[in-house]
This record gives structure tokens, sequence and C-alpha cells, in this order.
């Protein structure tokens, strides 16, 4: 008799959870693990909240580097002009073509950096459209094996990922 009524009452608390569940996913919420990516917030009156994490951390990076690569080209900028100015009072001719020479390196490290912060700063996309483009991906992945019903057998020696490549030789390598 305890063990039906533990039991009953087991199956309540499982079906309890899976009804909150589904309502905080239907409210907008995450209620399983954070992604790769994101990680969960409290936020007063609303709970945990998951927020992006590893692409905002990537964006600040990204900052970082471009202020310094700005910061280097005014160095470089500095250098330059301040090997102008000895040029002018330079009287030597020999003194003249190392400054020369010496500015000249100074410009190509400056063209470099210059087109380093030409390619940093912002991503080519945004995390939204790079997260569509994933998960269309994902899905059209799924739709396609579905078609062939990969179910793995509990006996069976092979997984489902070998049958798909088996299956879809344009995902994987092909032994024809």
């Amino acid at each position: 008799m305890l063990a039906s009524v533990s039991q009953h009452q087991r199956q309540k608390n499982g079906e309890q959870t899976v009804n909150r569940m589904r309502a905080r996913v239907q409210n907008g919420y995450w209620v399983f693990q954070a992604p790769v990516g994101y990680r969960y917030e409290r936020v007063s009156g609303q709970g945990k909240v998951l927020v992006r994490d590893a692409w905002d951390i990537r964006l600040a990076q990204a900052y970082e580097a471009s202020k310094g690569l700005k910061a280097n080209v005014k160095q470089l900028e500095m250098q330059i002009d301040q090997l102008l100015d000895r040029i002018v009072d330079a009287s030597n001719g020999s003194v003249v073509s190392a400054y020369e020479k010496r500015i000249a390196k100074l410009e190509r490290e400056k063209v470099l950096a210059e087109e380093q912060l030409a390619q940093s700063g912002k991503p080519r996309h945004t995390f939204e459209e790079s997260f569509e483009h994933a998960m269309r991906f994902l899905s059209s992945l799924w739709k396609r094996l579905d078609k062939f019903q990969l179910r793995p057998e509990e006996n069976s020696p092979e997984t489902g990922l070998c049958r798909v490549f088996a299956l879809l030789p344009e995902l994987g390598t092909s032994n024809t």
C-alpha cells in the first residue's frame, strides 16, 4: 500500500515539474541548463533570466583591441613627426638617409596597424543573425535525418551518426 502511494506521489511530482517547466517556456524563459555562450542572471521580480555571455565578452575584447590599435597608430604618427623634425634640423646626408629609412619603416607599420584596425571591431553579423543561421542549419539537418527515421537500436554496434554519414555522404566522408 505504501509503495503504491509513494509511486503515485512521484508521478504527481513529475507531472507538476513538467507543467511548471512548460509554463515557464511559454512565458519566454529557458528552463534547462544554460547553453554555451549564455548564463543565468538573477533579476528581481523575474527570477533567473538567461543572458548572453560569450558574445558580449567577445565584443568587449574586440573593443579593447581596437582601442589598443588606435593608440598604436597615434604613437607611430608621433614618432614619424619627431623624425621629420629631426630631418629638418639635420645637416649630414647620412643621418638624413637613416631618418628616412626609419620613417619608411614606421609608415609601413602604421599602414599595417590601420589595416588591422579596419578589419577588427564589430563582428560581421549580429548575435541574432548568427544564431538564426545556426538554428536554420540544425533544423534543416534534423528534417533531412527525420525523413530517414534514424533510430539507433539498443543492440546495434553502429551509432546513429555512422548511419547518418552512410545515408548522407555529403555530410561526411564517403567510401565510394
